[in-house]
């Protein structure tokens, strides 16, 4: 894999290209024959300077001049002090006991955190205040909290590490005092400290080098631990040509995406503890920011009502004003499809996404069902109105349309419910199971005197799969939400799944319960030289990908069009052993390599082969046709069970459905197209043995 962000090797003289790039980063050419003889860094203090190194090459206009300062004192810095500071920002942001600190490479930590203190890169304390007395207990172990504990009360104290802490905070707020009029807690706090220094990186430089890892990853999920697991040879990534490009253009697009960011993440926390005026505060603030609106003067109100926490500038009424005009106006499709924001010009599709514009709209996306479970649903159709007026997030647009259909009924405004419904399937960014969710609410509003003509697709029928029913004993009536059980001949109790797979194993099939997992996995085996090929710019902007990052966007398939349709209709052809073949070549050359969904020790090599077979070439490819053009609609859906036969060479497609279950939509669409392409699929019920 070639990178920019390679280092070269440690104790290596470099080449005449090696040192034309540590010129570049501003190193003398004499520091070669010194570095030669110099010991190797540590990998994480290695991996660090990759990382600040390729972001400054390619993205140095994006820092302001005090940013690039604080990169030159840190630079500046003995070793020891970077390799704390390297050590530092990979733990958690709270204040940490220097005594605790202890690395083999920093011979004197504590030098080292006076150096960065007077750098202003971190921030050293000693004393005690009732300010950060709550920081200081964390710092503490389970016995220094029950010593300061038991002399703060005569009872026990708890075990328990988060107890011991809560407790310890109530007694902040106590009246005990010390002779001296110290705070009992905090005078008994500094006794335990002892001399020991308390060090923690300021928070300004933290956010900076946080900043820095985005812009190299560009992945939320990612940091510097995965270049560790590269390192330690834990995690290896397919073979890319890494070509990176600026992503982002000016530095107001880039805090305008961070702010997106954590305002998505304010949602996301809100709603884990179902914190609803603060959810509904959030979501409102990017509808006002995403409409072009000032947000600045919302803030959080303690009603649930979510338009109280507009400032009284705006009224409910004033903002879905702004956003809509007339009920009876704005249902027009052409209205709907041709108002509101327009995608970023001069861009690639999928470097959108790492605009505010594409964050809002997935905040917003996800926000609808908190809104329609307050039963607001005029502020769920303002919201959904504005989603289908931006290009951004296409793949939800069919649940888009279907939820303000949905709303709308539930406003009882039928003909627009209609419109709407007829307008989401005249849209070509909406398939899958959302055109067919769409259709039949159609045919259910497309009634007299709404519409006298029945739609033309009402009598187009999806093909049926073969229906089979199992009995079995349930065990109990199943908690809503939660799967019923049956029991086993063996006395276990078990789901729908695994009674109808013991009963096709019976019956002499293979198989397991696997729903898309293997055709994941099939789909990177097959489709590798597609996903990563090189000809396409900017998707590999660093080796740690394991995927493109167009992955899973409508510019996949089209920037890919002419490689990906040749390969699938040469599979579609190949003979079994010719896919068996290929199919084993694939596995020997990437079976250790970290691909998105691909889950190796699941699928042994063999197993996989086999599947391919017995499925067939033209079967495998129309599945593989379906993920290429579109990975996120129709990467879920599939049947549940795979079953194969390898001495017949066949394979079945079992759907298995319990008690009170039904096809949803998607699952419906993928058994058509399994279908007509000649695979066995079989709808599979699990009925209660006790049942008429």
């Amino acid at each position: 894999r070639q990178s920019m962000a390679t280092p070269p090797p440690a104790k290596k003289r470099r080449t005449s290209d090696e040192g034309a790039a540590c010129r570049a980063r501003g190193e003398e050419e004499g520091a070669e024959e010194e570095d030669a003889a110099a010991p190797a860094q540590p990998y994480y203090l290695r991996n660090f300077r990759v990382v600040l190194e390729t972001v400054v090459a390619h993205d140095g206009d994006l820092f302001d001049g005090a940013e690039r300062t604080t990169f030159a004192a840190l630079e500046a810095l003995p070793e020891p002090s970077q390799l704390l500071f390297a050590r530092l920002f990979r733990r958690k942001a709270r204040w940490l006991r220097l005594d605790s600190l202890n690395y083999d490479e920093i011979t004197d930590v504590r030098q080292a955190a006076e150096q960065l203190s007077a750098g202003g890169l971190a921030q050293l304390h000693k004393s005690v205040t009732m300010a950060n007395v709550d920081e200081v207990l964390g710092t503490f172990n389970v016995a220094q909290l029950k010593s300061i504990a038991s002399k703060c009360s005569s009872g026990s104290p708890p075990s328990n590490r988060s107890t011991l802490l809560q407790a310890l905070k109530e007694k902040k707020q106590g009246t005990q005092r010390t002779l001296f009029g110290q705070n009992l807690l905090c005078s008994l706090v500094s006794r335990e400290l002892k001399s020991s220094w308390l060090v923690r990186l300021d928070d300004g430089k933290r956010k900076l080098f946080e900043r820095v890892g985005r812009l190299f990853f560009l992945n939320e999920q990612h940091d510097q631990t995965l270049m560790l697991l590269v390192d330690m040879k834990r995690v290896t990534f397919p073979k890319y040509t890494v070509k990176r490009c600026k992503v982002f253009q000016t530095r107001n697009q880039l805090d305008d995406y961070e702010r997106a960011l954590a305002l998505e993440s304010d949602l996301e926390a809100s709603s884990a503890t179902e914190n609803w005026p603060q959810v509904n505060a959030v979501w409102l603030k990017a509808l006002l920011w995403l409409h072009g609106l000032s947000c600045a003067s919302v803030s959080v109100a303690d009603s649930c009502d979510p338009f109280l926490c507009l400032a009284p500038a705006y009224s409910l009424s004033a903002t879905i004003a702004a956003l809509l005009q007339e009920e009876a106006a704005s249902v027009k499709a052409e209205t709907v499809t041709q108002c509101g924001c327009s995608a970023m010009e001069d861009q690639s599709p999928f470097l959108v996404r790492f605009t505010a514009c594409w964050v809002l709209t997935r905040l917003l996306s996800h926000s609808i069902p908190f809104i329609e479970r307050q039963r607001n649903y005029t502020e769920a159709c303002a919201v959904l109105r504005l989603l289908l007026c931006t290009q951004h997030v296409p793949n939800h647009r069919g649940r888009w349309w279907t939820r303000l259909s949905v709303c709308l009924k539930h406003q009882h405004k039928l003909e627009s419910a209609l419109k709407i419904a007829e307008a989401g399937l005249k849209d070509a960014r909406v398939h899958g199971g959302d055109t067919l969710d769409l259709q039949n609410r159609v045919t259910k509003l497309s009634r007299p005197p709404l519409r006298w003509k029945v739609p033309v697709f009402t009598n187009m029928t999806l093909r049926e799969p073969t229906r089979r029913t199992l009995r079995a004993n349930r065990t109990a009536m199943a908690a809503v939400g939660k799967k019923g059980l049956f029991l086993a001949e063996d006395g276990m109790s078990i789901t729908v799944e695994e009674v109808a797979l013991r009963q096709y194993e019976a019956e002499g099939w293979r198989g397991f319960h696997s729903e898309s997992t293997v055709f994941h996995t099939l789909f990177f085996l097959c489709m590798y030289d597609v996903i990563f090929a090189d000809d396409v710019p900017c998707v590999f902007q660093t080796p740690y990908q394991d995927c493109p990052l167009d992955f899973g966007t409508c510019g996949f398939y089209t920037s890919r069009k002419n490689r990906a349709n040749a390969l699938l209709d040469s599979l579609a052809a190949q003979e079994p052993q010719a896919i068996q073949e290929s199919l084993g070549r694939t596995i020997a050359e990437h079976s250790s390599e970290t691909c998105h969904g691909v889950v190796w020790n699941r699928f042994p090599a063999e197993t996989l082969q086999e599947i391919a077979v017995c499925l067939g070439g033209k079967a495998l490819s129309c599945v593989l046709r379906l993920l290429t053009e579109d990975y996120h609609t129709w990467g879920c859906g599939m049947p549940d069970l795979l079953l194969w036969d390898k001495e017949k060479g066949r394979a079945k497609l079992v759907e298995v459905k319990g008690p009170g279950d039904r096809l949803s939509h998607i699952q419906q669409v993928w058994i058509d197209h399994l279908l007509a392409a000649g695979v066995d699929v079989e709808l599979c019920f699990v009925v209660d043995q006790g049942s008429g």
